[in-house]
Parts: structure tokens; C-alpha cells; sequence
């Protein structure tokens, strides 16, 4: 299990840069493991986060982090209050939602996303016809979600793809004003591709260091 959560972690952060992009451009990984059972019996404390640190507590980065939380060493409370804190409340829903009625987690836990929560545990309690249709609607929602992430993505990359071919287009006219080409004219530049740009810069730079040497 450490290896694995280390993995995913480690996997989902290098899988946000493609070719081109940046390290600034990276979102911080956080990895978040609920155990329903006991991964370190030697430590009293139920949640752990791990990062990227010395042994005495220097930290390099927060890019890459994993936090474990121990369900059974999660003590409930015996008293009816309402849960305030955010972690707690999580800990208590995980915990508890499955032997408690919806009025009874709505008691403790009377922020509108535990409402929402439960009503994913009684649908999935139902028959199979409903838990399909509710599966159905579930995945249309996050193939919309992907198109849109997709639809993100491509303009992103778009407009780098701009940038890099400004950016080429620039060191070419540069180059050829140098050198005293009259072609390509700046339409024909306009009309061309990264490579093609890269290799007139390549032959532009060579005829350079010709003259010059």
C-alpha cells in the first residue's frame, strides 16, 4: 500500500506537463487514503500526511503529498452534538453512515454536503433499475465534465502552440534581416509550421556562422 499511494501520487503529477510546459505550470498532487483498517499500530495518531521533507522537518516542496487516515482509530463521539469540524465530520460520515439513518447524520452533520452524500448511499442502497439510471446520470455528468476539461486543455495548448510560432517567426526575421535573405517573405512565414520555422532557422544560423567565420 505505501508503494501504491506513493505511485499514484508521484503518477498524477507528472502526468500535468506535456511537451512544452513549464514546472511553474504544476498543480500540487495531494493524495487522500481512507484505511478501514490499521496501517501503523506503533502510532496513536489516526491521520498522516507525508511529503517531501529531510528527516528533521526541512520541507523541499508541497508538489507532492500523501495523507492516511486510519478509520478505526477514529474514536466517535458519545455525546449528540453537531460535528463543527471538517475532517471530523468526514471521519464521523465514513464511520458512521452506514448504520445511521439520514435524520440521525443530519443531526450531527447539518452541512448541506453530508445532505448530498447520504442521498449517494441511499441511492446506491436501491434496486438495480434506479441505481442504474443514477449511474447513467452520474457518468453523463462526467463526460460533460471531461469535454470541458478537454475543451480547456486544447485551448491551452493552442495558444502555446501560438506563442512558440510568434516566437519562431521573430528569431527567423531576425535571422534572415542578419543574413540579408530576402525569402521567405513575412506572408510566406505567416503560413508555415514549427518545423518548417525550425528548419529555416536551422539553414539561416548555419549561413551566420559561415559569413562570420
Amino acid at each position: 500500500m505505501p508503494k501504491r499511494l506513493a505511485y499514484y501520487a508521484a503518477k498524477q503529477l507528472i502526468e500535468q506537463l506535456s511537451e512544452g510546459d513549464q514546472y511553474a505550470d504544476l498543480n500540487p498532487s495531494i493524495s487522500i487514503c481512507l484505511l478501514d483498517s490499521v496501517m501503523f499500530r506503533s502510532e496513536p495518531r489516526l491521520q498522516h500526511a507525508f511529503g517531501l521533507r529531510t528527516a528533521d522537518g526541512l520541507s523541499l516542496t508541497d508538489c507532492l503529498q500523501v495523507h492516511v487516515f486510519e478509520l478505526p482509530k477514529y474514536v466517535i463521539p458519545s455525546d449528540n452534538r453537531v460535528i463543527t469540524d471538517p475532517v471530523d465530520q468526514w471521519l464521523y460520515f465514513f464511520r458512521r453512515a452506514a448504520a445511521c439513518t439520514a435524520e440521525e447524520l443530519a443531526d450531527r452533520l447539518p452541512d448541506p454536503v453530508f445532505a448530498e452524500a447520504t442521498g449517494v448511499l441511499q441511492m446506491i442502497a436501491r434496486n438495480p433499475e434506479e441505481r442504474q439510471l443514477y449511474d447513467d446520470r452520474l457518468k453523463a455528468e462526467r463526460d460533460e465534465w471531461a469535454r470541458a476539461e478537454q475543451a480547456k486543455l486544447e485551448g491551452k495548448l493552442e495558444g502555446k502552440l501560438e506563442g512558440k510560432l510568434e516566437e519562431r517567426i521573430r528569431t527567423v526575421k531576425m535571422l534572415r534581416d542578419i543574413v540579408g535573405e530576402l525569402a521567405p517573405s513575412d506572408e510566406q512565414l505567416t503560413d508555415l509550421s514549427l518545423d518548417e520555422l525550425a528548419a529555416i532557422e536551422t539553414e539561416l544560423q548555419r549561413r551566420l556562422r559561415d559569413r562570420t567565420g
